[in-house]
């Protein structure tokens, strides 16, 4: 047994000098990374520094084979990585060798090109091929990170960098041995990572604490730390403090995740394999939906599909890869003897509002913002109105002002509009997708009368002027405020610029100004005499899609007079959005001041649709001929393409406008759907229409809500045919206002369909699913006068049993005459207010307008030894057109008059500049809480007596 013994422990000792021997001849396991730059430069930590002249030295184990031409510092905000900051830059080629023990490593490289330049690299390691082809930039980068699991043998690694085309850089290498990772326990395989991830980044700071050399959790973290950085520039969507806090757009920080997530997806064992091919995929989805890039639908396309196969019942996943999935209803049951019409409106309005209701709730900030940076925040708005002026939903206004509201106050306007410079598409979408309605939401309102007005003056003193040949055109496409760009191909005026004049529009509904109705004649008749001329093949009495200021040439500085080539496609011709704004812009100048000649366009253009309303297809058209005009309007038609700003929808507002039956025949045909109810009183295409909003947010709502990080792409297709039904107009409220009705204290339970609306008739159907109630309807369009009204109750929802439980004669003495209501619980009812036949004047809305608003009341502090005096400034604006005289300003306190003062005039606004007044009103007060009223006593006619009185609440201490 001794002999045994020792034989054993001789034997262990053997065992354990060789394995120490082992040990000790191999290089110990370690990091290989290098951070290339100048000696001044500040090295990244625990990098070694490689300057322009580290010529490889065998005893040190690593330097330059093929020297860079020199060393650079880049100062650019997209380098969100130290290791960015400064890096070689090499002519034509460079190489570098590390000496290392053979193994796998994961290889990192971090490549760029200088800005400007453009160049494709050839990458090889140890003479095998690394990467075939390399282009910088890439998307909006000027550098790509480059990770590749390599086996590695012979001792060293020889990384040979090649350019195409002289000068790229090369900022850092890294080797990075292959390690096992630690576990990650997720309750979902995909989503809701944040405490999981945080937590192991906890873990593995304290295995590198207690060993700075455990290479798993090192590497690990890093990787980890990319991923967050990623997942953090996406979340953060393009809200104001993120670009503040970042210096970069959602564009630079979606590409600068997408590069950081590409280094994670290396590594198909990495725990966040998984989460980082689902949210590269979610990166190049919306950038995709925002920019139509193929690029962009094959990455994300190609990013779903492994996950498609692997989590085949994650319902976000399948919405992403373009399945429809149903979202249950918040609808209550419904009266089964409802009519249908009132059922689906119900469901579309219900749905609607949810959505609407999700922004506020959840995205809304105080400022407004909803989290895809303002100006595209306020797109979002052009849907809503059928839940304000329909509805009344109170959450949905707050939610529409309160954008309004911060649109106004963010720094962004300069003399109410934008303070950037950009084409008008972008330029005007600040204050026009805001303000304009708001003189209808907030009718009277002297805040956004008077911005409104502000804004118009940019038109009369910067954008606008005479031209050589006598007419009035915008100097160019390209706005701010103050400053237009007059070089080509800019200098041209475009339809679109319509969209920058829709505040005009509506403020010469509103208040009828002459000089603004003036200036907006000048420009629409320069429009139509230049839609009379046929230069370069254009048919007669078609609008161009641009011309030219300086010389009046139609198509601007192009060849082509349907397309200026201006860099966006929706300045063409052929797309209809832009060159639709300008055909309406004339229709609501022609209501403004009755001059036929402003439909000139409209009725040669329909003219050319009639005669070719067979050609739908453009093969074999030539571009830019009459048949290719009517091909293009009629193609769109066809396919249900911008339905919403469609030549139909032109024509359907164009009917109630001219009070005309010309179009009738045609909009049987091809109009928008409540259209064709108008003119047949056939219910099932407003059924029709509610369905078709219904079968387009029934699905998918995440991808309309919480999915979302571009607002503008947040759309509700059809959402005019139901404000046309609430309203009787036609359009999706941003036209000049075509409305017979708004109303008030409805709620969703209140179905509306307006289903005749004329200057003298007025005929509506409503269903109420709630409660007995009363509500307001405002009327728009009835001239003054008395008319009779009738109030039935339509028995089995037959129109032809009727019984009438109530009627009266009602006085229409201002536009916007607010009629109350008695409304019973679940019935339909029928409400007609028809003239008696006599001829009626319409509004004479050239009067004065003076108005007050709860901003108008101000309450500086005065300390009086041991009494407190409050002195009030009230202001009065006159809003209208024509002066006013003898007028009388009270205040009361609580209900307590504390006095009244005399106006002996207040003109009108001058060229577009307020009018306003202010008076002082002394009050000695204790502390509390106190309403003060501030009331104008006018005894003449005004555009409305609705803004004549304001309260504001205020407190004193």
């Amino acid at each position: 047994m001794t002999l045994n013994f020792r034989y054993i422990l001789s034997l262990l000792t053997l065992i354990i000098a060789f394995l120490f021997a082992e040990v000790f001849a191999k290089k110990p396991a370690r990091n290989y990374l290098f951070d290339m730059g100048s000696d001044s430069s500040v090295s990244e930590k625990g990098y070694a520094r490689i300057t322009e002249s580290s010529k490889y030295n065998k005893n040190i184990g690593y330097g330059w084979i093929k020297l860079p031409h020199r060393s650079v510092s880049i100062d650019n905000k997209k380098t969100i990585l130290s290791l960015l900051s400064d890096g070689v830059i090499a002519e034509t080629g460079l190489t570098f060798r590390t000496d290392l023990p053979d193994g796998d490593y994961y290889v990192s490289l971090l490549v760029g090109n200088l800005p400007g330049t453009k160049t494709k690299l050839h990458i090889t390691i140890n003479d095998n091929i690394l990467y075939q082809q390399i282009e910088l930039p890439w998307l909006s980068l000027n550098y790509r990170f480059l990770r590749q699991r390599v086996p590695i043998s012979g001792g060293f690694a020889s990384i040979k960098i090649e350019s195409d085309s002289p000068q790229f850089t090369l900022h850092a290498i890294e080797i990075r041995p292959v390690t096992k990772f630690q576990k990650i326990e997720f309750s979902d395989p995909l989503e809701g990572d944040t405490v999981q991830i945080t937590n192991l980044v906890d873990r593995l700071k304290q295995f590198i604490i207690a060993d700075p050399a455990n290479l798993a959790a090192v590497n690990q973290l890093d990787m980890i730390e990319k991923y967050m950085l990623a997942a953090y520039f996406y979340h953060i969507g393009w809200w104001s403090w993120a670009v503040k806090k970042t210096g970069l757009s959602i564009f630079d920080r979606f590409h600068i995740a997408s590069a950081l997530l590409r280094q994670v997806i290396s590594d198909k064992n990495d725990p966040l394999y998984d989460r980082s091919l689902y949210l590269l995929g979610k990166i190049h989805y919306w950038l995709y939906q925002e920019q139509n890039n193929d690029f962009d639908r094959r990455e994300y396309e190609s990013f779903f599909a492994p996950l498609i196969k692997k989590y085949s019942d994650h319902q976000i996943l399948r919405m992403y890869n373009g399945e429809k999935i149903l979202h249950q209803s918040v609808n209550e049951p419904l009266e089964a003897n409802a009519p249908e019409w009132a059922k689906m409106q119900h469901e579309a309005l219900c749905r609607i509002l949810e959505i609407i209701h999700w922004w506020v709730d959840n995205r809304q900030l105080a400022n407004g913002e909803l989290g895809g940076k303002y100006g595209d925040d306020v797109e979002i708005l052009r849907w809503w109105l059928p839940a304000i002026i329909g509805a009344d939903d109170p959450k949905a206004l707050e939610g529409y002002q309160r954008l309004v509201d911060g649109v106004w106050n963010s720094g962004l306007l300069k003399n109410a509009y934008s303070r950037k410079i950009e084409d008008v598409e972008h330029s005007a979408e600040l204050f026009s997708d805001t303000h304009p309605a708001m003189l209808l939401i907030d009718y009277g309102n002297p805040v956004y009368v008077e911005r409104c007005m502000q804004s118009m003056q940019n038109f009369a003193e910067t954008w606008t002027a005479i031209n050589a040949y006598g007419h009035r055109h915008f100097k160019s496409c390209y706005l701010s405020a103050d400053q237009v760009i007059q070089s080509r191909p800019e200098a041209v005026d475009v339809a679109m610029n319509a969209r920058a004049t829709l505040a005009g529009l509506w403020l010469g509904w509103y208040n009828h100004d002459p000089y603004l109705i003036r200036l907006l004649s000048e420009w629409g008749l320069a429009w139509v005499e230049d839609g009379r001329r046929t230069d370069k093949g254009k048919p007669q009495g078609v609008l161009p899609a641009a011309v030219r200021f300086d010389n009046d040439e139609i198509g601007g500085y192009s060849d082509d007079w349907f397309d200026p080539r201006l860099g966006w496609d929706y300045y063409e011709w052929k797309y209809l959005g832009g060159i639709m704004e300008m055909y309406n812009q004339l229709l609501g100048v022609y209501d403004l001041t009755g001059n036929v000649e402003f439909l000139n366009p409209l009725q040669r253009t329909y003219n050319i649709v009639r005669n070719y309303d067979h050609l739908t297809d453009l093969d074999d058209i030539k571009e830019g001929s009459e048949r290719w005009v009517g091909a293009v309007l009629n193609q769109y038609i066809k396919y249900s393409l911008m339905n919403d700003r469609s030549f139909p929808q032109l024509l359907g507002r164009s009917r109630i406008l001219l009070d005309t039956d010309q179009f009738d025949d045609y909009l049987k045909a091809k109009g928008r759907l409540y259209s064709k109810y108008l003119l047949t009183g056939n219910q099932q295409f407003v059924i029709d229409a509610c369905r078709n909003i219904i079968e387009d947010i029934k699905y998918n709502f995440p991808m309309r809500t919480s999915e979302v990080k571009f607002t503008d792409r947040v759309n509700i297709r059809n959402a005019d045919e139901l404000l046309a039904m609430y309203t009787g107009g036609i359009g999706d409220g941003k036209e000049f206002p075509s409305f017979a009705v708004t109303w008030s204290n409805t709620g969703s339970e209140v179905a509306i369909l307006v289903r005749y609306a004329t200057k003298n008739q007025l005929k509506i159907r409503l269903y109420n699913f709630g409660t007995a109630k009363i509500i307001q309807m405002k009327i728009w369009r009835l001239p003054p006068g008395n008319y009779p009204l009738s109030i039935g109750i339509c028995h089995d929802n037959r129109i032809d049993s009727v019984e009438v439980i109530h009627k009266k004669e009602i006085m229409i003495s201002e536009r916007g005459e607010n009629l109350e209501l008695d409304i019973p619980a679940k019935k339909l009812i029928n409400i007609e207010i028809v003239s008696s036949g006599c001829k009626r004047l319409p509004f004479q809305v050239s009067k004065p307008d003076l108005a007050v608003s709860p901003a108008d009341i101000s309450l500086p502090e005065i300390a009086n030894e041991d009494q407190i005096k409050k002195t009030f400034t009230i202001t009065i604006h006159n809003i209208g057109s024509e002066v006013a005289e003898n007028i009388q300003v009270a205040v009361s306190v609580n209900n307590h008059k504390i006095g009244t003062k005399y106006l002996e005039r207040l003109d009108p606004p001058e060229d577009l500049h307020p009018s306003k007044k202010t008076l002082s009103f002394d009050w000695r007060a204790k502390s509390g809480q106190f309403d003060v009223l501030a009331t104008i006593i006018y005894d003449h006619d005004e555009i409305t007596k609705s803004n004549n009185k304001a309260v504001r609440k205020i407190s004193v201490n």
